[in-house]
């Protein structure tokens, strides 16, 4: 069990301005794929897949991939099947590392796919994560 919190400010462009807020990142797409229940984890690869091409962009285009890897067997998946070079996937450490609070994952990983894009200066990440019954989600942000 680990404990974690996180927050996440989703604000339209007309009300970051209005606040005088300088946003950290963008969404500017996302994706849900399912999958079969009994292959859990998988489903975000697809969803994954499916964003980069909705998109037109290859994986050699996105700077930062931040997957929750609730499992290690479902990312090593991933990582074979959209061939996410080693060094942009996680590089701050996973959730087998890291741990995995239920509830605040999804805004832990935002949060620090934002940040991390900030802090290498890199324009495009993606955040995913598997959810429960086979499901995958998945958003391309951009600074």
């Amino acid at each position: 069990m680990s404990d974690g919190a996180g927050c996440v400010l989703l604000a339209s462009d007309d009300a970051a301005r209005d606040a005088g807020v300088d946003p950290l990142a963008r969404v500017v797409d996302y994706a849900v794929a399912y999958d079969d229940p009994k292959w859990f984890g998988t489903a975000v690869g697809d969803a994954v897949a499916s964003l980069l091409e909705a998109n037109d962009l290859a994986v050699s285009d996105v700077d930062h991939f931040e997957i929750n890897e609730a499992f290690a067997a479902p990312m090593v998946h991933v990582l074979d099947r959209l061939e996410i070079p080693e060094e942009r996937f996680n590089p701050h450490g996973g959730a087998i590392a890291l741990g995995h609070p239920i509830g605040a994952s999804g805004g832990i990983l935002t949060t620090t796919l934002a940040h991390s894009l900030a802090a290498a200066d890199a324009t495009r990440g993606v955040v995913g994560m598997s959810v429960g019954g086979g499901g995958g989600i998945a958003a391309l942000l951009e600074r």
